[in-house]
């Protein structure tokens, strides 16, 4: 799916549309690649708020008599990110498109299941890889993106603060109301693909962009010319969009 197939283009403002389709890291950007249907990919039209990476180290204390300090032992370092983002409504059609790509989201929080003699078997977890840019991604093959499994998943429906809009089918007579604008936190807990921690060998970790992805040649100073930095750093950014997506969710097994 591209970005000029999201049938949201038709609804958004002008200005949005042009930033999503020049920017495409601009875009929150969803593949669900191990589900057998069509349109297993969203787009969505959003405004990232904050991203919280929280890595932990946890350690094992033991008490140890004579001694004011526990020895602690080293058990385990864990990593979860969580995303918080809006997604504005622009009409009633525009919220029913959003609508419709929450569900896709939703449905992939459930796990798959196996027919097998009358019973239903879970078959695969609801794991999630997990892309934005350079400061979510996989350091070790970063078209992957991150995996992990999905902790907390919250939908706000912000219709006390952005207003509704009221769609009324008069054939059927049903009502349906959507909210102007959504929220949407997304808890991701990150699954170690690889070994991640220094090789006392070598004196090296094990890769150089870890966790965030950056810049490896030398930028201009500050004190250069701020429009020529801008150009070339934006020209780098952009030469290959495949690279600079947005946020990225792969629901499958791994």
């Amino acid at each position: 799916m591209s970005v000029l197939s999201d049938p949201k283009l038709q609804y958004a403002l002008p200005m949005e549309n042009e930033i999503r389709l020049t920017y495409p890291f601009a875009n929150l950007y969803f593949t669900f690649p191990t589900k057998p249907y069509d349109g297993n990919e969203i787009y969505f039209a959003s405004y990232l708020k904050k991203i919280t990476d929280t890595v932990s180290p946890e350690y094992t204390p033991t008490h140890v008599f004579g001694r004011s300090d526990p020895v602690a032992t080293y058990k385990k370092t864990s990593r979860k990110i969580s995303v918080e983002f809006d997604i504005p409504a622009y009409t009633e059609f525009d919220a029913n498109e959003i609508m419709k790509k929450l569900n896709i989201l939703i449905k992939n929080l459930y796990p798959g299941y196996l027919e097998n003699r009358g019973q239903s078997i879970i078959n695969s977890p609801p794991l999630v890889r997990l892309k934005y840019a350079n400061i979510i991604n996989n350091p070790f093959n970063g078209d992957s993106g991150l995996l992990g499994y999905p902790d907390n998943v919250a939908i706000s429906h912000a219709f006390d603060t952005a207003g509704v809009f009221v769609f009324a089918n008069e054939n059927t007579k049903d009502g349906f109301l959507f909210a102007k604008s959504y929220s949407l936190t997304f808890g991701f807990t990150v699954l170690h693909e690889e070994v991640v921690g220094w090789d006392d060998k070598d004196q090296k970790f094990k890769t150089d962009n870890y966790p965030y992805k950056t810049i490896q040649q030398e930028l201009i100073p500050a004190s250069a010319k701020i429009g020529t930095a801008t150009s070339n750093l934006r020209g780098s950014l952009t030469q290959d969009p495949a690279s600079a997506k947005g946020l990225t969710l792969i629901f499958g097994t791994g």
